[in-house]
């Protein structure tokens, strides 16, 4: 499989689904998505936590964050933490979209803290449709019918200061992202994850490990397709914090073969 012409496939698929149906919700496009990934990818697999905890609505007060997402390699680890917002408009109200409080806290802040208590990395994926003006932080990328964008949660907060009395517009959010597709067709990327991120995402948190030998059991339950006893999986590692959990497990590929794809 060619990762890199899949995963810009999805994002064009994505596009549709937000142009034939404009009013649909983050949610719904994040549970469209990780379909989308699982139908075209046999190395993705993901869990629907919200499906598992519906029913303990009383009890649990819903998802603080739409992904946690596992790639697994020959080599090495990467995990992040997703938060996701949906920009249609060239204007609107993206300070307050982006400044959103969950309770006293600030969403941005509790991604960043809870991602870094876990060792992940914190991010916001982007579900936009980009115009002519566009121009993201890779010169290379051709916006062409892209929907999926990334930016790191340190980035995002920095617009909660610098925006708070000024407009600010879609294109000046997307200029500090790249499309999530780039994660995978990127020279910089081929061999080293970490060179990509520390190029494009200088913000991430210095101290950040983002190459990890550690995998929760529950990442390797989901690699396998192995749901077994997930309510009490999903209780005893807290998982009920996400909305969906996604492992793209590329364990079996030997690092030749990852530089083809």
């Amino acid at each position: 499989m060619n990762r890199c012409k899949e995963n810009r496939r999805i994002s064009s698929v994505v596009w549709d689904f937000i142009e034939f149906v404009n009013d649909v919700g983050e949610e719904s496009i994040t549970d469209y998505l990780v379909w989308q990934w699982r139908k075209l990818n046999e190395k993705f697999n993901y869990l629907d936590v919200k499906k598992h905890t519906r029913q303990k609505e009383n009890k649990i007060s819903g998802a603080d964050f739409e992904l946690e997402l596992w790639i697994l390699t020959y080599e090495y680890n990467i995990s992040f933490v997703f938060q996701a917002k949906k920009l249609l408009d060239d204007y609107g109200s993206y300070y307050s979209k982006l400044n959103y409080q969950n309770g006293k806290i600030r969403q941005v802040d509790m991604l960043i803290k809870f991602a870094k208590s876990k060792n992940r990395l914190p991010f916001y994926i982007l579900y936009t449709q980009p115009n002519n003006a566009t121009i993201t932080q890779c010169p290379m990328n051709k916006i062409e019918k892209t929907a999926l964008f990334m930016t790191d949660a340190h980035t995002i907060d920095s617009f909660t200061s610098v925006y708070k009395n000024r407009p600010l517009s879609k294109n000046k959010i997307l200029e500090k992202t790249n499309p999530f597709h780039c994660m995978f067709c990127c020279p910089l990327a081929i061999d080293d994850f970490k060179q990509y991120f520390k190029n494009y995402f200088p913000n991430i948190d210095e101290n950040a490990e983002l190459f990890s030998e550690d995998i929760p059991n529950y990442v390797n339950m989901i690699a396998n397709n192995e749901f077994q006893n997930i309510d009490e999986v999903i209780s005893q590692n807290e998982l009920f914090v996400y909305r969906n959990i996604g492992v793209l497990d590329l364990r079996k590929e030997s690092p030749a073969h990852n530089r083809r794809s």
